[in-house]
C-alpha cells in the first residue's frame, strides 16, 4: 500500500485508550469551513508503537490542528500499518494492526 491520506486540514478534538490501552480512537472537527463539526474518526487497534512530539507551549489544550493523516503499511517486522499526523503542533506516528476511518 502506497502512503494515502485519510484526513487533511482536520483538528484532533479528543485522543482515547481504549480496550485496556490497546486501541487508540481519534475524533476530529472540520478545520476548513471554520464550523468545528465533527468530521470523522479513526481507530487504531492493536498498537504496537506510539511516537508522538508537540509543541504545545501556547496552547496545550484540544483541539489542535493537523494538516496531513496518511496510512500505509508499517515495515516489514512490524506488519499492519503506519499512520501518521503531520503538521500544526503534533507529529504523531502509530504502528498498528488494524485502522478503522
Amino acid at each position: 500500500m502506497e502512503k494515502t491520506y485519510i484526513f487533511q486540514n482536520v483538528n484532533i478534538d479528543s485522543m482515547n485508550f481504549t480496550n485496556n490501552r490497546n486501541d487508540i480512537m481519534f475524533e476530529f472537527l472540520d478545520s476548513l469551513a471554520g464550523s468545528g463539526q465533527p468530521c470523522g474518526t479513526l481507530l487504531c487497534s492493536d498498537v504496537i508503537s506510539l511516537t508522538m512530539t508537540t509543541n504545545l507551549d501556547d496552547d496545550p489544550f484540544f483541539p489542535q490542528f493537523i494538516c496531513d493523516i496518511s496510512i500505509e503499511n508499517a515495515p516489514d517486522n512490524y506488519g499492519g500499518h503506519l499512520i501518521t499526523f503531520e503538521g500544526g503542533s503534533y507529529y504523531i506516528s502509530i504502528i498498528c494492526k488494524t485502522v478503522l476511518y
